[in-house]
């Protein structure tokens, strides 16, 4: 048998695979993708019509861990942070889902993943999370959304913290990035607030003062 195999959006057919028996089992094709495969019988005398074209697709995967996101600018009171898409495809081999019977062959056929193709198909979001040590209170979600650049604001000046990113498709989510600390701006510090008489009882040549900062 001569089986031929396409990936789409593009419909043209791959090398034939030469196929002995009645059943092939086609790995490492990309995941979350449309297949086109069709087969013809061989033997000494020639080679039969093509049987109808089948159409299957592959299930699909979380995406891979994200790298770290990066710092794009520090102010005082804010950092803005970036990050970029994952740029590969789990590695685990991914098998085509039909209704026809499973095949069993150990040959391998290789194909190039379509990365762009596959995150057209499903899109990625993105869940950025920061930790600010000195609250304790861990990790809280910053931003959650398919862009790939955040602002944080309203943090305290000459300050470190932590931040953390996973990407999520329809598939599930990814573990979490390495961690990476960064720091807002040092300034000059604010006025002090609230400033009020401290105890209370006064003294004749003494005042008792206490104030916010």
């Amino acid at each position: 048998f001569t089986l031929v195999i396409c990936c789409m959006p593009d419909p043209e057919f791959f090398e034939p695979i030469q196929v002995f028996g009645r059943s092939y089992k086609i790995n490492q094709l990309s995941p979350s993708t449309e297949y086109l495969i069709r087969v013809a019988a061989v033997n000494q005398y020639g080679q039969s019509s093509w049987s109808p074209i089948l159409s299957a697709s592959t299930s699909g995967s979380p995406p891979e861990i994200p790298l770290p996101p990066f710092l794009i600018q520090a102010d005082v009171h804010s950092l803005t942070l970036g990050w970029h898409p994952p740029t590969t495809i789990n590695p685990e081999q991914y098998h085509l889902h039909h209704h026809h019977h499973r095949h069993h062959h150990s040959h391998i056929y290789d194909q190039i993943n379509s990365s762009s193709y596959i995150n057209h198909l499903n899109p990625i979001t993105y869940t950025l999370e920061m930790d600010d040590q000195t609250m304790g209170h861990g990790f809280v979600t910053v931003f959650d959304g398919t862009g790939t650049e955040h602002c944080v604001d309203n943090l305290r000046r000459n300050t470190r913290y932590r931040f953390r990113l996973a990407a999520t498709n329809v598939d599930g989510r990814s573990r979490w990035s390495e961690t990476i600390t960064l720091a807002t701006l040092p300034d000059h510090p604010s006025p002090p607030r609230n400033l009020r008489i401290y105890g209370s009882f006064l003294q004749p040549t003494r005042l008792a003062l206490t104030w916010d900062t």
